[in-house]
């Protein structure tokens, strides 16, 4: 999104908040206060979604390739492609939403075949732990603007991932 789009969204959040909220009676004033959170989340994101996806799928694809040689997978053309679109990729192109697809594409055949082999192979397993604690990382990074009432202090209200065994 440019600059300007997200200024006016800005601008629309501070008229918004500065000048009808006051004047609402006051069973509306909580919805418009969410709604004007709603928009604050989606400046963020917005502003933000460019290099989020382009980390969150380079995060992903390192590691489908280390599973790729367990797995016996052949990710080399997927690399190749990604980071082709990597290169291209600008904010709001469609390259990246491409690269997402892929990513994401990638690691539903990685986590589920690495879900098969779990029971068998410690290294499934590990990698398999790695997957989820990278995608529970990536939710992380958003759980502070996205949540309209964001949990107090440092307890995000998200579950650590198991410590120690499985």
């Amino acid at each position: 999104m440019s600059i300007d789009a997200l200024a006016a969204l800005g601008v629309v959040r501070t008229f918004l908040s500065a000048d009808i909220v006051p004047v609402v009676p006051e069973a509306s004033a909580g919805e418009l206060r969410a709604a004007v959170k709603l928009l604050e989340t989606a400046a963020i994101e917005l502003a933000d979604r460019h290099s989020s996806v382009r980390a969150e799928s380079v995060d992903l694809i390192g590691l489908c390739a280390r599973a790729a040689t367990l797995l016996g997978l052949d990710t080399v053309s997927l690399e190749a492609t990604a980071q082709g679109r990597r290169t291209q990729a600008e904010p709001s192109s469609p390259a990246m939403e491409l690269l997402w697809a892929d990513a994401r594409s990638l690691t539903t055949t990685v986590v589920s075949r690495l879900q098969d082999q779990a029971t068998a192979s410690e290294q499934a397993r590990c990698l398999l732990r790695q997957f989820y604690r990278c995608l529970g990382d990536h939710a992380r990074s958003r759980l502070a603007w996205q949540s309209v009432f964001p949990a107090a202090g440092s307890n995000t209200g998200v579950e650590e991932p198991l410590k120690g065994g499985a």
